[in-house]
This record gives C-alpha cells, sequence and structure tokens, in this order.
C-alpha cells in the first residue's frame, strides 16, 4: 500500500487541520479495515483470531478518528467568483512561466495532471481547495494564501 501524505497550508486554524488530519487517516482505516477483512477471508483457522484482533483495534481506533474527524471543504460545492478565478490564473500561469516551469513539470510537482492546470489556466474549471492546496505547496511557485487573496463567492 503506499503512504499519502496531507499536505495542509500552515495558515488554516490548527482546529481546522487537526479535524482534516482526522478525516484522512479515518478514510486511510477504512481502507485498511477492508483489507483485512479480506485477509482474514484468506486466511487459515489458526491465523484468523490474529486479524481478527487486528481488525478490532483498526475498529476502536477508527471510532475514536470518527468524533474528530470531519470532511474538508470540497470547492465543487463552492464556487468561486470570476474575478478571484482570474486572479489565481493569471498568477499561476504568470509565475510559472516566470520560474520556467512547463505545465508538464508543474503538474509533477504537484501532483497533478496536465490538464487541470490547463484547465485551471483557461479557466475551464473550478478548482477544489486540494487542489489550490497542492500548487500552493510548489515552492517554486512561491505562492501562498496571502498572494491569493479571499475567494469571493459569485
Amino acid at each position: 500500500m503506499q503512504s499519502t501524505t496531507v499536505m495542509l497550508p500552515a495558515q488554516l486554524p490548527p482546529e481546522l487541520r487537526r479535524k482534516r488530519v482526522a478525516w484522512q487517516a479515518k478514510r486511510l482505516l477504512t481502507e485498511a479495515a477492508g483489507q483485512l477483512g479480506n485477509l482474514l477471508k484468506l486466511s487459515t483457522k489458526p491465523q484468523q483470531s490474529i486479524w481478527i484482533e487486528a481488525l478490532r483495534s483498526v475498529e476502536q481506533v477508527r471510532s475514536v478518528l470518527a468524533t474528530v474527524a470531519s470532511p474538508p471543504q470540497r470547492s465543487r460545492r463552492y464556487r468561486y467568483s470570476l474575478d478571484w478565478r482570474q486572479n489565481f490564473a493569471a498568477l499561476l500561469r504568470d509565475r510559472r512561466e516566470e520560474r520556467g516551469l512547463s505545465r508538464q513539470q508543474l503538474a509533477e510537482r504537484s501532483q497533478l495532471s496536465v490538464g487541470t492546470i490547463r484547465n485551471i489556466e483557461t479557466l475551464r474549471v473550478h478548482p477544489e481547495l486540494g487542489t489550490i492546496e497542492r500548487l500552493l505547496s510548489v515552492a517554486e511557485l512561491g505562492l501562498s494564501w496571502d498572494d491569493l487573496g479571499p475567494p469571493l463567492p459569485p
């Protein structure tokens, strides 16, 4: 299984960061519980007791996380104003070009697709919060939440 790193902007309040990290951990534990269930079915009787105990432990941690976790706000439910999107797209494109990065290079560094970068720069999509965070995490761009300003609804 591949490890996942949660990238969160430093400007988020600690409580929100904690809730989002707990949500991610809960999501990963749900997947792990499913895999343990599969392993349990494929195991011999003597091995099954080990997997049952592991599954109980995962379920206990998952239930504790459920009391803390809250799903991340998804911008697909939140539409940014056209002005904010235009400014973000122009700033992203300008910084990328200033730094000599192609869309492909930016896509690799941000772990996004080239199509996503193109669609943001050409205003074809409303970027999700996670997408914006990934772009802000690319050190070569030198972008921060302060550069973007508050996203205002249309």
